[in-house]
């Protein structure tokens, strides 16, 4: 049963990306016929994350009291409503209002959906669990490109959005008839957890505040920035300055969504059995985490110099396969601080990463529009940044972060040990 619930919130996540993505590939359409600037551009696409965070930590907590079946299952009507609201869309305040929207009613479905694995994955599994989970992410972004651009190309960009309605509509269905929660395979799970201890803010403060906890996040966020960008960005960059066709950037994003699925979750695997090997948490997935960041920050940063297409497209591929490592470790790295609030904590990560959202699609069309003409140059100088950014924060991760420090709060510690009990 674990593998059927993994597999559907797979095919969720496909929908989640993809609804975060088609506004990419829509971008040329929409930015014509609203005559927008790279600027306007840059806040539609920041528009998005506005609420993202703020419902991803509010939604995801609100799973643990309810359930998360309920909470996924109110998603999923709410993207379907959302979607087909696109064809209310008639200028640049109702786009911003649809996706600002959006975004609050997908901000909480990953960190729910993760928090929905923990209960059917041990610890020693939910990295690959985590991993192929990201994966649907990955596909929904890129390697559904072809057949959105498609859709968008013959009919239209609102039939585009609305076309994911109906599959978000179809999961629904389909999520109403799976089993809840509460079964035998959980419960034995269950079983062998501590009894739940009542939540104290001031553990939840003494923890945040820590070098595990901060550095772990600052990682997530630099892998969400590249992820933002390819979603956002990466459509306009291969058609206006790597002088793709729409059809053959799709099938490039294709290729890149599929290679960088297999790499992460190749690495992912070999995480997981380099654990059961040493059971060394900082070995097998700090250490990993740490060196894929930085050589997702070396891969896209080449591209920022070597603008060939086949280039282009391999380092795409890589910086963005490895950069999900960190979105696969740095739930189960939060989640371990405090385990009894698994939903909250993997809400933390998601959540904020997310800020990138928010961020980075402004600056990258502030640096594109400032450079004038020359687009290319400013597209450089937003990849030059998001590779900056991978680099630091993955060398950081890599050297600073130590899964067995305690944390000394004022009644003793608090243990910062990811072991797997």
């Amino acid at each position: 049963m674990r593998w059927g619930v993994l597999t559907f919130l797979f095919f969720a996540m496909v929908v989640n990306f993809a609804d975060k993505s088609i506004v990419g590939y829509a971008a040329n359409a929409i930015m014509s016929e609203f005559n927008l600037t790279y600027t306007q551009w840059g806040l539609v696409g920041s528009s998005f994350f506005w609420l993202f965070s703020i419902a991803g930590i509010f939604g995801a907590a609100w799973s643990d009291k309810v359930g998360t079946k309920k909470v996924i299952g109110f998603m999923l009507l709410g993207w379907t409503i959302l979607q087909f609201g696109a064809f209310a869309i008639v200028g640049l305040p109702m786009l911003i209002l649809y996706r600002v929207l959006l975004g609050a009613g997908e901000g909480p479905f990953a960190p729910t959906a993760i928090s929905h694995l923990s209960k059917w994955f041990k610890p020693e599994s939910r990295g690959m669990a985590i991993s192929i989970l990201n994966a649907g992410g990955m596909i929904g972004a890129l390697a559904s490109a072809p057949i959105l651009v498609a859709v968008i190309e013959n009919f239209g960009w609102r039939i585009g959005f609305a076309s994911l309605g109906i599959l978000s509509l179809l999961f629904l269905m389909i999520w109403l008839f799976l089993p809840e929660t509460k079964m035998k395979a959980e419960k034995k799970l269950e079983a062998i957890q501590p009894t739940r201890q009542k939540f104290k803010w001031s553990e939840f403060l003494v923890v945040l505040r820590s070098t595990n906890c901060l550095l772990t996040l600052m990682a997530a966020f630099s892998a969400f920035w590249l992820t933002t960008w390819l979603a956002l960005w990466m459509p306009s960059y291969l058609t206006n300055v790597i002088h793709m066709s729409p059809m053959h950037m799709g099938y490039t994003a294709l290729i890149i969504g599929v290679g960088s699925v297999i790499v992460a979750i190749a690495i992912s695997t070999y995480s997981d059995k380099l654990f059961k090997k040493t059971q060394n948490f900082r070995i097998s997935r700090v250490y990993l985490a740490g060196v894929a960041l930085v050589l997702s920050g070396l891969f896209l940063g080449s591209a920022a110099i070597i603008q060939n297409p086949v280039w282009v497209t391999i380092a795409f591929v890589f910086a963005k396969g490895l950069s999900y490592t960190i979105l696969a470790i740095s739930p189960q790295v939060l989640m371990q601080l405090l385990p009894d609030r698994a939903g909250l904590m993997s809400s933390l990560s998601t959540s904020f990463m997310n800020t990138a959202g928010i961020i980075a699609p402004m600056l990258t069309g502030i640096l594109v529009q400032s450079a004038g003409a020359n687009v290319a140059l400013g597209f450089s100088y937003s990849i030059a940044l998001a590779a900056s950014l991978l680099f630091v924060f993955g060398l950081a991760f890599w050297i600073f972060v130590n899964p067995e420090k305690r944390i000394r709060t004022g009644k003793g510690t608090l243990s910062d040990s990811l072991s797997v009990s």
